[in-house]
């Protein structure tokens, strides 16, 4: 969600989720995440002229630097040129994330509909993964299909030994005199989920991922 960038976001969210709503939790923390859904689509059309601020900055910071060549010790320029660099930054970066959202609502549209640009990515990926040629043991090279997976039978056929039909169970006694949990290893496996747990969990995900339908990036919810 590019919107996050927004200088009043934060606000909006705020304001959001002020709002009382007697039902119970998850029904209310849903509804609150439509509601901000909806308000936020007016930040996502202003969002969306990213491309026209980018080049009014790129225009701005050339003439900065222009007159920097002219006069390199004027303050006033050297921080303007500082504020308008970092203003690129920023704007460069919500620029990335929608080409990235872009990209992937290509896939959402064509990859899962069976269609020609479905099968023509499937093709690429299959070209890149595949293996057509390999070296022998005694560093022949072997192109041939049919000898390449000849190949790979062999070695890994006396790599895992051959196949036993006699199949003994487990010794107990062996398995008994090595390493077992203790009572206080069960108790730690059975133990509550904990609040702090699930929170670590949440931030190390990419920041970038929507777990659910909603829309929502990860770091929607670390940062709100």
């Amino acid at each position: 969600m590019v919107t996050i960038e927004y200088k009043d976001f934060r606000s909006m969210v705020d304001r959001v989720w002020q709002q009382q709503d007697e039902q119970d939790s998850m029904t209310t923390i849903w509804q609150k995440l439509h509601k901000l859904k909806d308000e936020a689509k007016g930040l996502n059309k202003e969002m969306t002229s990213y491309e026209q601020r980018l080049t009014q900055i790129r225009q701005k910071l050339e003439c900065t630097q222009a007159n920097l060549t002219l006069d390199p010790f004027n303050q006033i320029l050297i921080e303007q040129e500082k504020q308008t660099m970092n203003e690129l930054e920023k704007w460069s970066t919500i620029e990335e994330r929608i080409l990235r959202q872009q990209s992937r609502a290509t896939w959402i549209d064509y990859g899962d509909s069976n269609s020609k640009y479905f099968y023509a990515q499937m093709k690429i990926r299959a070209n890149k993964n595949t293996i057509t040629t390999v070296y022998n043991n005694i560093g022949v090279k072997i192109t041939d299909p049919k000898a390449v997976e000849k190949e790979f039978t062999n070695f890994f056929t006396q790599l895992m030994g051959k196949a036993n039909g006699l199949m003994p169970c487990p010794n107990t006694k062996i398995i008994k005199a090595g390493d077992c949990l203790t009572i206080q290893h069960h108790q730690e496996l059975i133990k509550e989920v904990t609040h702090d747990e699930v929170d670590e969990a949440v931030r190390e995900m990419p920041k970038d991922k929507v777990p659910g339908v909603d829309g929502y990036t990860i770091e929607f919810f670390t940062k709100h």
